[in-house]
């Protein structure tokens, strides 16, 4: 069977989205890596995830600009350097999936003038958001859902999501965010705290609309979930592992307070 797509890499510049794909220099081919490294059973956030590319920064790039891509330069790009945002769209079978959004958070030229000439950028997502912003003035909860807490820390942060979809917690904390340091705990560690508490997950997809939907998950939403596929002796091989550390009869666990 074969496969086709078409993608672009685009950036947000006065006022539109704009592709910049006939810039994308193959010495450094484009890299995305997001989601959840781990499997194990405190493994619950995603990581930051990130799209590294390379630009033409000669005057052999489509506006024939040396600089174009130089934040500094007097010929730089409208709107190009740090924060602008940037997504990767891909087309497949008639319709647009945007598979990472997020904004330029590393710039770095190649100087010389008999060298490469292009410019390397790397892009975080959301999660880069909860990293590096810390919790301001967040009072004790009682009562709430894991959802619900969710939803006052990501309120905290000076921004939002371009779109949420968080399930219903099946369990109520009576009390929670208690043991927030003001202005030192970071928004992922609130939030890591809040999924190892419940047993969820957060993280980062794409969608067909903008490329950021940040996704709370239950215990029980992947084991619920109808299976995608059902193989009756269609496939060509199958191999299916049990590793017995990943079986837990006891967990202890402390609660506060």
């Amino acid at each position: 069977m074969t496969v086709t797509y078409t993608w672009a890499l685009e950036m947000y510049r006065s006022g539109a989205w704009v592709d910049v794909s006939a810039d994308v220099r193959s010495v450094m081919p484009i890299m995305l890596s997001r989601g959840i490294d781990g499997s194990g059973i405190t493994d619950r956030v995603a990581k930051v995830g990130t799209l590294s590319s390379a630009l033409d920064n000669s005057t052999a790039n489509s506006a024939a600009t040396l600089g174009y891509y130089s934040p500094d330069h007097a010929s730089v790009r409208a709107s190009f350097g740090l924060g602008t945002l940037t997504r990767l769209k891909i087309v497949y079978s008639g319709t647009t999936y945007y598979k990472f959004y997020g904004k330029i958070s590393d710039v770095g030229p190649m100087p010389g003038q008999y060298k490469e000439r292009y410019t390397s950028g790397l892009c975080v997502d959301y999660m880069n958001e909860l990293l590096v912003h810390n919790m301001n003035k967040v009072a004790v909860q009682t009562g709430k859902r894991g959802n619900e807490l969710l939803t006052i820390i990501v309120a905290n942060l000076p921004t939002a999501p371009l779109a949420t979809s968080y399930a219903t917690g099946p369990d109520i904390f009576n009390y929670a965010l208690h043991d927030i340091q003001d202005e030192r705990t970071a928004g992922m560690n609130a939030i890591q705290r809040v999924d190892q508490s419940g047993l969820s997950y957060t993280f980062i997809k794409g969608n067909t609309t903008g490329g950021e939907t940040l996704v709370w998950q239950t215990r029980h939403t992947r084991l619920l979930q109808a299976s995608a596929a059902t193989f009756t002796d269609t496939m060509r091989d199958l191999k299916v592992n049990r590793r017995a550390d990943s079986i837990y009869n006891t967990i202890k666990a402390t609660g506060y307070p």
